[in-house]
């Protein structure tokens, strides 16, 4: 703006400089009409009437051509009007070489704006592809910034998962099942029975301990089960036992009577005998329904005829099998 502003300031100066030294408009010169008067005076003199009578016209034949004499009004006019020719000259001269510088300035203040206007254009392009570059890191960056958050979430969820995991394995009841002679009072074995014992080697109770056994006889000689042996349960000669709580570290005995003599006729060698089943309790931690859930122990174990003791005692023997004993 402040080179449109000299621009224009400049115009205007010439233009007064012009204005104020523009020379007077020139005045016919006395030379100039001279020749005019004398032109009239010529055309008067045809014009006068001949006399009449005996007067005769002379003329006059001149060989060489006549030089007329200016007189010095005449020639100073003529200079006046040769001077006053050339100022003209001179003032259009100056007029051109104005309109020229003017037409130079205008087009030199229109391409330096041009310029202006070009480096702005392409300003504005840089700072908006600059800003553009900038808005797409920026997305890029909160793009990886919410993976992160996202990926930290999901690490910090499986954390406590496995935090709250480890807590109940730490925490959680463990209950064992081995099958063992059921002992008297007096000191005896029950030859018709047998004992599950169940202990709780867990930091918290067992609830809702339920017991299952099944007494499996095979042909003699027989030392293993089937590959594809499925171990059913409450079958013909399964049976149930069931209790409430069982604390921490506690152990409880589960009896089992053996109403078909599976153990006497494997101890006189008749059978071989398989006892199998499954222990399910219940842990302290709820599942996601709010129920409790739900743990099982599975045992199988194959029958030892272990003799009778010195006293007389039946001594049973409980031999574990290669399957079917793990828990869950």
């Amino acid at each position: 703006m402040l080179i449109v502003r000299a621009a224009l300031l400049v115009l205007a100066s010439c233009f007064a400089v012009a204005a104020h030294s523009q020379p007077p408009a020139p005045t016919p010169s006395k030379a100039g009409q001279q020749p005019e008067n004398r032109s009239k005076q010529a055309d008067a003199k045809s014009e006068t009437p001949r006399k009449d009578g005996n007067q005769s016209v002379f003329s006059v034949t001149i060989d060489r051509p006549v030089t007329i004499q200016k007189s010095q009004e005449d020639r100073d006019a003529e200079a006046t009007d040769i001077e006053q020719k050339s100022a003209n000259e001179r003032w259009l001269l100056i007029w051109n070489g104005v309109l020229a510088g003017t037409t130079l300035l205008v087009a030199a203040i229109t391409g330096v704006l041009a310029w202006f206007t070009y480096g702005l254009w392409n300003e504005a392009k840089n700072a908006s592809w600059r800003q553009a570059r900038e808005m797409n890191d920026s997305l890029s960056i909160a793009r990886q910034s919410a993976d992160a958050a996202a990926k930290a979430a999901e690490m910090t969820e499986k954390s406590v998962k496995e935090m709250r995991q480890n807590a109940r394995t730490e925490l959680r009841a463990y209950v064992s099942a081995t099958p063992a002679p059921v002992v008297l009072p007096t000191g005896k074995t029950r030859p018709d029975a047998v004992a599950i014992h169940c202990h709780n080697t867990g930091r918290t109770p067992a609830y809702e301990i339920r017991s299952h056994l099944t007494w499996y006889p095979t042909p003699p000689g027989t030392s293993s089960l089937p590959d594809d042996f499925a171990y059913p349960e409450l079958g013909a000669h399964g049976a149930d036992a069931s209790t409430g709580t069982l604390g921490a570290n506690q152990p409880i005995d589960f009896i089992f009577d053996d109403t078909d003599d599976f153990i006497g006729r494997a101890r006189r060698g008749e059978i071989e005998l398989f006892v199998y089943g499954h222990i399910s309790y219940c842990l302290v931690f709820p599942k996601k329904d709010n129920g409790r859930m739900i743990e099982h122990t599975y045992f199988c174990y194959r029958y030892v005829n272990g003799g009778t003791s010195a006293d007389g005692r039946a001594v049973h023997g409980f031999r574990m099998y290669r399957d079917h004993n793990d828990a869950t």
